[in-house]
């Protein structure tokens, strides 16, 4: 009785290994169908992380400072100023120098500038630049 059941459980197992000898991913590691097969599935899945990478950076959803996609500092500020819907401009700036050793010099500019260009045929502009430079003991100021 044993010798009957073991026929059908024997007949199943052919039956299973013959089927899974044609399927690709299950195919011996050897053969050049299962290795080509690896292939095509490592090239896709790299693909699919360039392009939703590209993505990612093209539509600046993650905007690192390396990002190829990102605008350059001097068109962002081209642009801003050639926008015409800009009629306000106002920069304060401060630059200093400071050599120290033993004779310390110090410079130190500061401007600032307003521009208000609401009116066209009136256009205020007002500024201010202030120098200073120090040296030991003595301050000049203009």
């Amino acid at each position: 009785m044993n010798n009957n059941i073991e026929k059908p459980i024997e007949n199943d197992l052919n039956s299973l290994e013959s089927s899974l000898k044609d399927d690709p991913f299950f195919a011996d590691s050897n053969s050049k169908k299962g290795k080509t097969f690896i292939i095509k599935i490592i090239a896709g899945v790299i693909g699919l992380i360039l392009i939703s990478g590209g993505f990612v950076l093209g539509a600046r959803l993650w905007d690192p400072v390396w990002n190829p996609f990102r605008p350059s500092p001097e068109k962002v500020l081209s642009k801003m100023i050639n926008n015409d819907s800009a009629k306000n401009l106002h920069i304060n700036s401060n630059i200093s120098f400071v050599k120290k050793g033993s004779e310390s010099v110090g410079i130190s500019m500061t401007s600032s500038e307003d521009l208000d260009s609401n009116d066209e045929k009136n256009i205020k502009s007002k500024g201010s630049f202030d120098m200073v430079i120090e040296s030991e003991g003595i301050q000049y100021k203009k």
